[in-house]
């Protein structure tokens, strides 16, 4: 596992420093079709079994079922820290993704304590979105949104608009699908929202590789 600042994109500011991560390599037969999984701590904690555990569990599964992955999660990283950023780590570059899943949304809806909105808006989003996508545009894409089951972020009131613009731009792909993600009560750590207890990990890891599945079979 490593750790890289990318000030181009901000994503390690002077203020924030970003010390648990899961920054994938390729791996896998490079035969095999190729999926890159981006996303934020939701992701690191489904790869890993702690923030700075060494396992690498979605990239297991995705080549035991014939693929080669790449699967990178940061704690606390948004959209547009993470396009171009992750998207543009070395590992990554020079591989188009045969699949793409980007997973993420709860940090850029995340209303701090003592505010009342998140830090940006679904319209300063949007067109980070569909710059991606318009990188992607043979790759089967699989957008996953943040819950909105998570009340003590606000989530509850600021992923909906979010997931609608998902949604949105998931139309205009050739290949893309937004994903709902509406975990069960039980599988959300309330002391640690929007983290999730063990069982909500595994849920959140079997959902990222059957999307992959089903576009690899579509």
């Amino acid at each position: 596992m490593s750790h890289r600042v990318f000030p181009a994109a901000s994503l390690v500011a002077a203020t924030m420093v970003i010390s648990s991560c899961a920054t994938g390599t390729w791996t896998g037969d490079p035969a095999a079709p190729s999926v890159a999984v981006v996303g934020d701590s939701l992701v690191m904690l489904s790869e890993q079994t702690s923030a700075f555990g060494t396992e690498t569990l979605i990239t297991d599964d995705l080549v035991a079922a014939g693929t080669q992955a790449w699967v990178t999660g940061w704690t606390g990283v948004t959209v547009d820290e993470s396009y171009p950023g992750l998207w543009n780590l070395p590992e990554r570059e020079g591989m188009n993704p045969d699949v793409l899943v980007i997973a993420l949304g709860s940090n850029d809806m995340h209303v701090p304590a003592g505010e009342t909105a998140p830090p940006t808006t679904v319209e300063a989003v949007r067109p980070l979105i569909a710059a991606w996508l318009a990188e992607v545009p043979n790759a089967c894409v699989r957008l996953i949104g943040p819950s909105d089951a998570i009340t003590g972020w606000g989530l509850d009131v600021t992923a909906p608009p979010f997931n609608a613009m998902l949604a949105e731009e998931a139309v205009l792909h050739a290949d893309a699908e937004y994903v709902a993600w509406n975990p069960d009560p039980a599988w959300i750590d309330n002391g640690a929202q929007p983290h999730l207890t063990q069982p909500g990990r595994d849920a959140y890891r079997a959902l990222i590789v059957a999307e992959v599945l089903e576009c690899l079979a579509s």
